[in-house]
């Protein structure tokens, strides 16, 4: 059950890797007073059993006012990602992953498949949240994207936000 573990280390990786969207690098050593002199809250804490999950890791960072929050499990020894923000999701943490937020509207995904397949990026699991008139896709792809293209794909399908992420790199 994940709301017994330890989950600090958890919390200090995730928060590294929030900081680097921020100021570029951080450490085990150094993440937590970095993100409170950043000014950045994060509240830890788990949940025993939900609807669907027996068991939630949820993260979540206030900066500059707004909020972010992660929603994580594990199933099977399989690490899930189940939701962030305000939307769900259910898709394997991977090594190399592209967030992409944009307006809900019919075409995107396939865009997305043909803009990524055009730049030689190979997809390898797919899942999207919707809510509101609003969507975020989640990718796992097989190999290291340039930040440059990364940002030609976001102008070239026309989304609010995209993320490349990195993990157990």
């Amino acid at each position: 059950n994940l709301a017994e573990k330890q989950t600090k280390m958890l919390t200090v990786n995730a928060i590294i890797g929030y900081l680097e969207g921020i100021i570029g690098t951080a450490n085990i050593i150094n993440a937590l007073p970095v993100a409170k002199s950043k000014g950045i809250e994060v509240i830890e804490g788990t949940k025993d059993a939900s609807k669907d999950y027996s068991s939630i890791v949820e993260m979540k960072f206030t900066y500059n006012g707004i909020t972010r929050s992660l929603r994580g499990t594990v199933i099977g020894g399989t690490p899930k990602l189940i939701g962030i923000d305000e939307f769900i999701t259910d898709i394997t943490l991977a090594d190399r992953m592209i967030i992409l937020k944009y307006k809900d509207t019919p075409g995107v995904i396939g865009t997305v498949g043909n803009a990524i397949g055009e730049l030689g990026i190979n997809i390898a699991l797919m899942a999207v949240g919707r809510n509101a008139g609003k969507a975020t896709m989640f990718l796992t792809i097989d190999q290291d994207v340039p930040e440059n293209v990364v940002k030609a794909l976001g102008e070239k399908v026309g989304v609010e936000e995209i993320k490349y992420i990195e993990l157990g790199q």
